[in-house]
């Protein structure tokens, strides 16, 4: 049986109600509305266009957490996935996402994105394999990621999940001494491993030690008074839950663990 799925009145978060996730995407919703109308009116300076335009992909991204933290269904979670991805490669840019160091005088960015960056194209890529988006759709994430020359084990596990025969158009291995590397240690570790029973304790490891860290842009919002929480969900657990079909009991009660969005996933399939 799949709990919650279908029933909006099911409030799957458990620190906050289903009131405050109304208020939450209607305040969401505002600020998009307000920043489309800003850049289309031209009322955004030149220098910030790009940076607008990357908070709407923010919100958005939060406003399809809170859908799932308040208990929507799956056709309306699909419908917000598909709005992210259309406006996908116009509200992600370099400036906003990579890294960037100074060499010989002249800026460059590294093929790398930052912390923040990261974890968001790891959730959406992450919903969209659990929610079952179209190839043609995943693909305009995937061709975001190579845009970027980002090349990172994690996505390509994922990405070679749905696309088997996806060619990696860097073949360089994201920094291993990055934050990224070292809050992800497990979850890498976890899809190479060869014995699932370990890589579902790594699962398990990772959502008990890593998910929840103060490194995140997430870290802590539950106490914001500012009404910034939208859930501490943590979808990539869930993708690799199913892909490589963990027994997931002993960390299927974490408060971090989006259980029906993998109890979906595997009735669907």
């Amino acid at each position: 049986m799949v709990i919650g799925i279908l029933n909006r009145n099911m409030v799957r978060d458990k620190l906050k109600n289903k009131d405050y996730f109304d208020e939450f995407l209607k305040g969401k919703n505002n600020l998009i509305s307000n920043n489309e109308q800003a850049l289309s009116a031209g009322e955004v300076a030149e220098k910030k266009v790009e940076r607008a335009k990357y908070r709407n992909f923010g919100f958005r991204l939060e406003s399809l957490v809170a859908e799932y933290s308040r208990g929507d269904s799956v056709q309306r979670m699909t419908n917000s996935i598909m709005e992210i991805i259309k406006h996908l490669p116009d509200e992600t840019h370099l400036v906003n996402t990579k890294v960037k160091t100074v060499i010989g005088g002249e800026t460059k960015f590294l093929d790398q994105y930052l912390l923040e960056p990261y974890e968001r194209m790891l959730r959406l890529l992450s919903f969209a394999y659990l929610l079952d988006v179209s190839d043609t759709d995943f693909e305009t994430v995937v061709r975001i990621i190579d845009r970027d020359t980002v090349r990172d084990n994690l996505y390509e596990f994922i990405i070679k999940s749905r696309l088997p025969n996806r060619t990696q158009k860097n073949d360089t291995e994201y920094d291993p001494k990055s934050v990224v590397s070292k809050v992800y240690k497990k979850l890498r570790e976890a899809v190479v491993q060869s014995d699932l029973s370990e890589a579902a304790k790594g699962v398990g490891q990772f959502l008990k030690k890593d998910f929840y860290h103060k490194h995140t842009g997430f870290y802590d919002f539950h106490n914001n008074n500012l009404n910034l929480y939208y859930g501490y969900w943590s979808i990539e657990a869930a993708v690799i839950t199913c892909i490589l079909d963990l027994d997931d009991s002993s960390y299927r009660d974490s408060e971090f663990y989006p259980t029906d969005l993998v109890d979906y996933y595997r009735k669907k399939k």
